[in-house]
């Protein structure tokens, strides 16, 4: 499905971006190339980009600053300032909520991509027994013991056991330490839960909402364990 253009709304053939656009490179880690177009209702310039389930997501190229709306001013263009700021103010929550819905976390910061991959994303697992930090000593022995299991049932011809998911902590979830104080984890939700609320997303489309609102309750459901620990 083809993008809108960001400026006037109209919607941008795909046949004719694919065509006509400026493909500029990125590198794979960033989210691959992306295509500049200019729209041919408005002549407004589009950034252009797929995310990992090939789905398309225009936005302004830039974001402009205040020497940019100086420019634009005595060029007699404030509009267009004002039309990309106003933009970047009403989508950009919007634009990563859309990648990150696909799995794509180009537009998210590096502790919340990190949180996103371990807790949002994530198999349905359940939490793991609160204690001081990852079982890890014991998730090395329990994959030692699968593997080994695995080895003989191969040789015997039969499948071998899917691998024991990756379980998260509550600290990992709230992106705090295992020592921390209570009053860290609870700066942690608070400054999590804000992001996340409903009311913060209720103009995003129920796809983005449902996503803000599992994980709103998954941050809810690792401070409440967290609380219920602290003396």
């Amino acid at each position: 499905m083809a993008p809108s253009c960001w400026y006037c709304d109209r919607p941008l053939g795909l046949d004719y971006l694919l065509r006509d656009a400026i493909l500029r490179p990125r590198s794979e880690r960033d989210g691959g190339p992306y295509h500049l177009y200019f729209c041919t209702c408005c002549n407004r310039q589009n950034h252009c980009e797929k995310s990992k389930k090939k789905r398309w997501f225009s936005s302004p190229d830039t974001r402009p600053g205040r020497l940019d709306y100086l420019v634009g001013h005595f060029v007699g263009q404030p509009q267009d300032f004002l039309k990309t700021m106003s933009w970047y103010e009403a989508n950009e929550e919007r634009r990563r909520y859309f990648f990150e819905y696909d799995g794509d976390y180009r537009y998210s910061g590096g502790w919340l991509k990190r949180l996103f991959r371990g807790a949002l994303f994530r198999p349905k697992t359940g939490m793991p027994e609160a204690g001081s930090g990852e079982p890890r000593t014991e998730r090395k022995e329990e994959d030692k013991r699968a593997k080994d299991a695995g080895g003989r049932k191969e040789k015997a011809g039969q499948t071998p056991p899917q691998a024991t998911p990756h379980l998260v902590t509550p600290w990992q979830i709230l992106g705090v330490k295992a020592n921390a104080s209570p009053e860290e984890i609870r700066v942690a939700f608070h400054k999590l839960a804000v992001q996340y609320h409903p009311d913060k997303v209720h103009h995003m489309g129920e796809d983005f909402q449902k996503v803000a609102h599992e994980k709103f309750l998954e941050l809810q459901k690792a401070y409440k364990r967290l609380s219920s620990r602290s003396p």
